[in-house]
C-alpha cells in the first residue's frame, strides 16, 4: 500500500502561523522520509507549484518520495489525474483533509484517510517499531534508534503538540509552551471557502 499524501494540506497542519512555509516544508520532508524508511512505509508527499513554481519534479529516497507539479497545476489536480489514470485503486490511499478533494476521489472509488488519521498511523507505527528494536541488543540492531530530541519550534514540535491536542498521547511539555499552539482548525472559515483555499489565506507570503 502507498500512501498518497496532500503535501500542503498536511503542512499547514502542523504549521505554526509565522512560519516560513519553504523552511517548514523541507523540515517536514526530511523527518517524514527518515520515519517513512524507518517503519517501511511507502509514502508520496505531493506539493504543488504554489511555492515551488517551475516544471514537475520528484525525489525518491527508499519507500519515499517526493513529487512537485507542474506549474499551473495544484496538488488535487495531480491526485485526481493519478486516480483516473491508476489501474488497481486498492493499491493506494489518498491522505488529504480537504473535504472537497475527499468528496471527488470518494466518488472514483479510491480509499482516503484524513491528513491527522495519517499523522496518527505514521507516527503510531514508528513508536511500536522503537519499543520492537529496544528489546534487541545493541550490537544485533540492522537500524538504528531515531533520535528522540526535538527542537522547539520546529515542525516535529508542532507535530507533537498537534497530536497531543488529537488524544493520542498525554501532555508532556510546560502549560507554557502548549498553550502557544493554537489548533489551525479553530480558524475561522470564510462562507464558500475550501479547505485549501483558507491555508493559503492563513499562510501566505504576505502574512509572514
Amino acid at each position: 500500500m502507498r500512501y498518497l499524501v496532500d503535501g500542503y494540506n498536511l503542512l499547514f497542519r502542523l504549521l505554526h502561523k509565522g512560519m516560513p512555509v519553504k523552511e517548514a516544508r523541507e523540515e517536514m520532508i526530511a523527518s517524514m522520509g527518515k520515519k517513512a524508511n524507518f517503519i517501511n512505509l511507502e509514502t508520496t508527499l505531493v506539493f504543488d507549484s504554489t511555492y515551488q513554481p517551475g516544471w514537475a519534479s520528484s525525489k525518491v529516497d527508499g519507500v519515499f518520495e517526493v513529487i512537485y507539479t507542474n506549474e499551473g497545476e495544484t496538488a488535487d489536480d495531480w491526485l485526481i489525474r493519478f486516480v483516473k489514470n491508476m489501474g488497481d485503486r486498492d493499491q493506494v490511499t489518498i491522505v488529504t483533509s480537504d473535504n472537497r478533494l475527499r468528496v471527488h476521489l470518494q466518488r472514483k472509488g479510491v480509499m482516503i484517510i484524513s491528513s491527522e488519521e495519517f499523522m496518527r498511523l505514521m507516527n503510531g507505527r514508528v513508536k511500536s517499531s522503537i519499543r520492537s528494536l529496544r528489546q534487541i541488543p545493541a550490537s544485533e540492531r540492522k537500524t538504528e534508534l531515531p533520535t528522540k530530541k526535538v527542537a522547539k519550534g520546529s515542525v516535529d514540535y508542532y507535530e507533537k503538540l498537534f497530536l497531543e491536542r488529537l488524544g493520542e498521547e498525554a501532555p508532556t511539555e510546560e502549560e507554557e509552551e502548549k498553550e502557544a499552539f493554537r489548533p489551525l482548525k479553530k480558524e475561522k472559515k470564510l462562507s464558500g471557502e475550501s479547505d485549501q483555499d483558507r491555508w493559503e489565506r492563513l499562510f501566505s507570503d504576505k502574512d509572514r
